[in-house]
């Protein structure tokens, strides 16, 4: 199986047979397609990189040697290889287990990593920490949403692994497979694994799985031993929040009293600066304005020439204020400039006044995205949120990690998002979840970048500051979350 997260990149080859415990059962996918091992997909837009993943040749199950070959195709940070002959190959329930580290890194338990396959490649992995469950969300919306997203990916086909009891992990995966079937997807499997053994969700023929599952010993799987062999390293191990907070308060600079009152003076002198600004050249020239500023600071930063001065830094604060200007910003944060961005960004959250924290905290949070940093990430939007719970790019943000949305999604839009008129919405609307509005979010219906966004495009020249109309106040944080640095 060729998996697709911001990790490991994979390709198909023939599948090796099935272990004595792996062999075939009965279960039925939906659907009804025949992969073809052979095939290519259309439109890839990046060289196969070292390290590919087979898929299951099993076309229905937990992956017994019988049926159909399916494969995806992960991005990760490994150099590009033209050799297509690189693949790890995955024949067994036990292999795709064993698979998981050079895919996703160490999967939450409990948890649930849905691999969408298109042809014989996986477009995109989502993985979803069930410990972490947005609030109001159940089993079943939660799944759609995941298989929605992967259908309009232009999936044909997943595969879908829960960790942890199956009165946790059961609904989740029950929802996957229904959903799947709304959308005319195969399902390959629907694994269960808990305590060294698992089961399959999509097996029903009597005798065939025992109640107690099958033995799951990845040590008997050659996926590391071929992982081995070309080179393939595992994933990243997951990190945890707490760790994110550390890094967060290493990065961002906490100033002291007088520090914070002379940035205080300065913010007040180029907030009257820009509202006269605006008034006399006009809100889309400043935008421009800015846009040009931000990106100078970006570069300047890349040369090792970071802004630095409590002028400077107000400044763009105050620019970051226009959505124009910042979405321009979040719109060329790649991956290769992630960590010059993350230095800047963290280094003006920690100075620009607090009411200037969210964009730049959100920025932060994409930039560590980007780099795989999902604590990071979560504890700079835990920042952004405590100055304005409604800040909509920081609330959108949230609900990607919530989803498991892979990066790649956002990285493979930007360009695109690049080349439309300045008008146009920007890259909040576009990789927002339809269905997935949350009520604390005051951007709209059109995104953060839309009129009414939370960020207020009347920026420093209106009522509330920064904040536009929000007027919310209080911490959008869970009970025990450390304060914002």
């Amino acid at each position: 199986m060729d998996a697709e997260q911001p990790r490991s990149s994979r390709e198909p080859s023939p599948t090796s047979r099935a272990s004595d415990d792996d062999r075939p059962h009965e279960a039925t996918s939906d659907g009804g397609r025949t992969a073809d091992p052979g095939a290519t997909d259309d439109g890839e837009r990046t060289p196969t990189p070292p390290g590919a993943v087979a898929p299951l040749r099993e076309r229905t199950t937990h992956g017994h040697a019988e049926q159909p070959e399916r494969a995806g195709a992960v991005p990760a940070p490994r150099p590009p290889a033209d050799n297509a002959s690189t693949a790890l190959t995955l024949g067994t329930p036990t292999d795709v287990v064993a698979a998981l580290p050079y895919l996703v890194g160490e999967p939450p338990d409990p948890g649930i990593v849905v691999v969408a396959l298109r042809g014989t490649r996986a477009r995109a992995a989502f993985v979803a920490d069930l410990a972490r469950v947005p609030g109001g969300q159940t089993p079943l919306e939660r799944s759609r949403t995941v298989v929605r997203l992967a259908a309009e990916e232009g999936s044909t086909g997943l595969v879908a692994v829960g960790l942890g009891p199956v009165e946790v992990v059961g609904p989740y995966l029950d929802g996957v497979v229904g959903a799947a079937r709304e959308h005319r997807l195969d399902v390959h499997d629907a694994l269960r694994v808990a305590d060294d053994r698992y089961w399959s969700h999509l097996c029903h023929t009597p005798g065939c799985c025992p109640p107690e599952g099958h033995a799951l010993d990845t040590g008997r799987s050659t996926v590391p031993a071929q992982a081995v062999l070309m080179g393939i390293a595992p994933a990243e191990p997951v990190r945890r929040p707490g760790e994110g907070w550390a890094r967060l308060r290493a990065l961002v600079p906490k100033p002291d009293d007088a520090s914070a009152a002379v940035m205080e003076g300065v913010t007040a002198a180029v907030e009257q600066q820009a509202r006269r600004m605006a008034a006399e050249m006009g809100e889309a020239a400043l935008v421009r304005r800015g846009t040009a500023e931000l990106l100078a600071a970006v570069r300047r930063e890349k040369e090792g020439r970071g802004v630095t001065g409590e002028d400077d830094l107000a400044w763009l604060g105050v620019h970051l204020t226009r959505v124009g200007a910042r979405d321009r910003v979040w719109a060329r944060l790649t991956r290769e400039e992630a960590a010059v961005q993350q230095r800047l960004w963290a280094r003006l959250t920690g100075r620009v006044c607090p009411r200037y924290r969210p964009a730049p905290a959100s920025l932060l949070a994409v930039a560590a995205w980007q780099l795989d940093d999902e604590p990071l990430a979560r504890a700079a939007l835990d920042v952004a949120l405590a100055a304005d719970p409604g800040y909509g790019m920081a609330v959108l943000m949230r609900r990607a990690l919530d989803l498991g949305l892979p990066i790649q999604r956002w990285r493979a839009h930007a360009p695109t998002w690049l080349d439309r008129p300045p008008d146009s919405p920007g890259p909040s609307e576009s990789i927002a979840p339809p269905d997935s509005s949350s009520p604390t979010d005051s951007s709209g219906s059109s995104g953060p970048s839309g009129p009414s966004g939370s960020s207020g495009a009347s920026g420093p020249s209106g009522p509330s500051g920064p904040s536009g109309s929000s007027g919310r106040s209080g911490p959008a944080r869970a009970p025990g979350t450390p304060d914002p640095p």
